[in-house]
């Protein structure tokens, strides 16, 4: 099935995407813009109602690869018009295995790779924002990460050797300065760091548990429960319907036991996946305990816990938040997906998608290009 980078290799191909509302010229994307229909993200953003909001969602990581930061550059681009207002929002509440430099650098030494880790391998089934890093931790992965350097620049002339160490040491000194406390963030010092130092890219940012605490997600997530039959029928229509246009939709119909739903677990941190069991929201943990939540109608007891998070839906509840968004890879295509639910079940307008300009042309995921973190200490 095609890809999104062979639908962007023809005409046709970005013909069938600008039909359905991603476009790869931006100009096309900001006269689609249209003013939020809440505001939530716009408070949360500290921009004023009705700012033309463009949010540019991704995994908080302590590191990037060439195909992400596209994203990223398109925001910066988006920045200089005055009919977008681009923000980060940093998604924190996702299993930290699941992203390659979530808990982790990996960094290039000889014909392999290097792992410096800030928490340990079986904290990697939790979530970002309840994995403890110690300042000694941290302290530790710099010394690691300062002893990679040495190796990396030994054979350089003596003023790069110095400027790479003196890279280093305001990487360092911009990380310690946050004092974090947390896998996520600590992802969000070193992310927020190399994108404006190397990138110069510096939005605004809101963290994803953060606007959820403000229940700023809440009624669209009710709305999406309380037609959840509905919603399972439509996705699975949509994702049958790229398939037969030959379009790899990224994501696999959904069960009818579908909730949009994880929690984590108290006792080991685990993000577990909710099933609709008896009208209640259930999973059991590796750890042996067992959950139930009653939703009452909507997020009910699941709601108090703070310890739930959204699947792969996300994209439908910031729809009213937002008047566009920067699409990646798979969310531009799963994105038409989650399109059709706003669109024949919830009776909502879906927003523009905007793909970056960079995305074809950046390296592909399989191949390994320096990263953003590799690229700004080794590079001039």
């Amino acid at each position: 099935m095609r890809t999104l980078f062979d639908l962007l290799d023809t005409d046709s191909g970005r013909e069938f995407l600008a039909e359905r509302g991603l476009f790869t010229d931006v100009d096309e994307f900001r006269a689609a813009l249209r003013p939020p229909v809440r505001d939530a993200l716009t408070a949360a953003a500290g921009l004023p109602t009705g700012a033309p909001l463009v949010h540019i969602g991704q995994q908080v990581c302590a590191d990037y690869a060439p195909w992400t930061l596209t994203k990223f550059v398109a925001g910066a681009q988006l920045a200089g018009y005055d009919d977008a207002a681009p923000v980060l929002l940093w998604h924190d509440m996702y299993s930290a295995e699941a992203e390659r430099y979530g808990q982790r650098l990996v960094l290039p030494s000889g014909s392999k790779l290097r792992g410096i880790w800030f928490a340990p391998r079986a904290a990697g089934g939790s979530e970002p924002r309840f994995v403890p890093v110690s300042p000694a931790t941290l302290d530790q992965a710099f010394r690691e990460l300062g002893g990679w350097l040495e190796q990396a620049v030994k054979d350089r002339p003596k003023p790069d050797r110095a400027a790479a160490r003196e890279r280093l040491a305001a990487l360092s000194e911009a990380v310690h300065a946050e004092k974090p406390e947390t896998l996520g963030e600590v992802d969000a010092a070193f992310a927020t760091f190399l994108l404006r130092d190397r990138l110069g890219v510096s939005l605004p940012a809101v963290t994803l548990s953060a606007v959820l605490e403000q229940g700023a997600f809440t009624e669209s997530l009710e709305a999406y429960l309380e037609r959840r039959e509905d919603v399972v029928a439509v996705f699975n229509e949509a994702v049958a319907e790229l398939v037969a246009q030959d379009v790899d939709p990224q994501v696999r119909p959904l069960p009818e036991d579908h909730l949009p739903l994880h929690y984590s677990c108290p006792t080991d941190g685990t993000r577990l996946r909710l099933s609709l069991v008896d009208g209640a929201a259930a999973a059991t943990c590796r750890c042996g305990t067992g959950y139930r939540f009653d939703l009452g109608g909507g997020l009910g007891e699941l709601g108090a816990t703070g310890r739930w998070s959204p699947d792969v839906s996300l994209p439908v509840h910031c729809n009213d938040a937002a008047s566009g968004w920067v699409v990646g890879r798979s969310t531009a295509l799963y994105g038409l997906v989650l399109n059709a639910v706003i669109d024949r079940v919830l009776g909502g307008r879906p927003i523009p998608g905007w793909i970056p300009p960079d995305l074809s042309s950046a390296p592909r995921p399989g191949s390994e290009p320096p990263t953003l973190l590799v690229d700004h200490l080794l590079g001039p």
